[in-house]
């Protein structure tokens, strides 16, 4: 037998009548396939009975033009297509099933990814194995989004200082990535960020101090800016992700709406002083109107809330709810989006913070809360509100912890937030500053701690036992997640 790689050992015992046994391993990097075959030899002399092994090496080949896929939570259908010279065997995660293979000169796979019933995003690889090597050959890495995906923190900052930030958590590891804007960008946000929307294309972040709404992808590019919008305040998106609307309190208060493929403003509507939340419903906006710079002694505070048409923006109305300063929460109801508690300040003085819950579809108030509603966060039909008052008396805050439950349309309050464990650990910080319920239940909540320090996230499981604790930036306030 003449060998003409010799990259390989070949052992040959036996042939007799193209029976027999061969085998070859493989002395170098290289990986080759051995094609062999036992055929007539008319040249072999006086013996015409010999045969002749004829021995071709080739070398492996796999190609595959794809190399990942992502996948919704909802899982489906997916195709992989590759080429190859050499047998072989495919391994699959637990939650992939093959439903079909087409073996003619590219392979093509059909596979069934099951639903993500988890709560975060998982990955795995699909791989192509030689059979008789077993090493991998090629392999398909897919991915699949689970019901929480993606965490974003905005950190305000301290005034004047300039120093607003990005922070992002990946919930699969508990990855935090602080600056995370600036490391991507090379450049700060800017001074004060104020709001956080997310739409399907982009994070839109408002930043006060500054006059601009920063404007990035999902992987913390940077897309444009704009300045259109002095004195920004608070955002909201349509469903779409055509258009963002922001509350500013330039020019005695108004609303502008931009367009979000050309981030350019293509409306205004006059509102009340000093207009704060905003939520969107049923093509409506709805603007929390506060005056919250009555103590200028140039106007009152504001008890409205004014309704305009997202599409004209024309202001259809203003609703007097009978309290003032309508400042602080302004949470629309993840289940029933047409309630929205709202937190109403007072005056600081003499007239007491309250809250109450507002109804966008009758456009009027469906009941009262007595107590403040400072930090609030709604999940599966629930709002959680933590309210504070200081007292000059004894130097000290008061804190209120309710659950407003809307699912029979009535406002039905119970004390405290999903255990006492979470209550008073929020009672224990220096400065509670944000809460946040993520899509599937667990909770957030900030400490501001001195306000121009790093301030902390907590994290606590959906029966508000604590998970963790981690550093963030200066003043964080603001979540958005996927």
């Amino acid at each position: 037998v003449v060998l003409a790689n010799s990259d390989v050992d070949v052992t040959v015992s036996d042939i007799v009548e193209g029976k027999g046994s061969l085998s070859f391993t493989s002395k170098g990097k290289s990986v080759t396939k051995l094609v062999a075959t036992v055929v007539d030899n008319a040249s072999a002399g006086a013996n015409t009975n010999s045969k002749v092994l004829k021995i071709n090496f080739e070398t492996r080949a796999f190609n595959a033009g794809q190399t990942s896929a992502a996948m919704p939570k909802e899982g489906g259908n997916l195709k992989y297509t590759f080429s190859t010279n050499v047998d072989y065997k495919i391994e699959f995660p637990e939650w992939m099933h093959q439903t079909q293979t087409k073996a003619v000169q590219e392979h093509t796979i059909d596979v069934t990814v099951d639903a993500n019933e988890g709560d975060y995003a998982r990955e795995a690889e699909l791989k192509i194995v030689d059979t008789f090597k077993g090493d991998v050959m090629g392999s398909l890495n897919v991915s699949q989004r689970g019901s929480f995906n993606n965490l974003y923190l905005l950190n305000e900052g301290q005034m004047g200082t300039n120093n607003a930030s990005l922070t992002r958590i990946d919930p699969a590891t508990w990855t935090v990535t602080n600056s995370w804007f600036a490391t991507v960008n090379n450049k700060t946000l800017g001074d004060v960020g104020n709001d956080l929307v997310l739409t399907d294309d982009c994070l839109a972040i408002a930043v006060n101090g500054s006059n601009i709404i920063q404007f990035c992808d999902k992987t913390g590019k940077a897309l444009a800016q704009t300045e259109d919008v002095p004195m920004c305040r608070r955002m909201v998106a349509d469903a779409e992700g055509k258009y963002l609307y922001v509350t500013s309190y330039a020019d005695d208060g108004y609303v502008a709406k931009i367009d979000l493929t050309s981030y350019k403003v293509v409306g205004k509507c006059k509102t009340g002083y000093e207009p704060d939340g905003v939520v969107l419903y049923g093509g409506k906006l709805f603007v929390a109107n506060t005056g919250g710079m009555a103590y200028l002694g140039k106007h009152g505070y504001e008890q409205t809330i004014s309704v305009i048409n997202a599409d004209t923006m024309v202001e259809e109305k203003k609703v007097d709810t009978g309290l003032i300063n309508l400042y602080g929460g302004f949470i629309q109801n993840d289940r029933y989006p047409r309630y929205v508690l709202v937190n109403s300040c007072g005056d600081y003085n003499e007239t007491p913070a309250v809250s109450f819950v507002f109804d966008c579809e009758t456009e009027t108030v469906v009941d009262y809360l007595e107590d403040p509603s400072t930090y609030v966060a709604s999940y599966n039909g629930k709002f959680f509100t933590v309210g504070s008052t200081f007292s000059y008396a004894t130097y000290q805050y008061e804190y209120f912890f309710h659950t407003v439950d809307m699912s029979t349309g009535k406002v039905d309050v119970k004390d405290g937030i999903i255990s006492d464990e979470l209550s008073q650990s929020i009672k224990s910080l220096g400065s509670p500053y944000g809460l946040f319920a993520a899509p599937n239940g667990e909770i957030f909540v900030t400490d501001a701690v001195d306000y121009k320090n790093h301030g902390s996230l907590l994290r606590f499981n959906a029966k508000g036992s604590f998970q963790a604790k981690y550093q963030v930036g200066v003043c964080p306030g603001h979540f958005v997640a996927d």
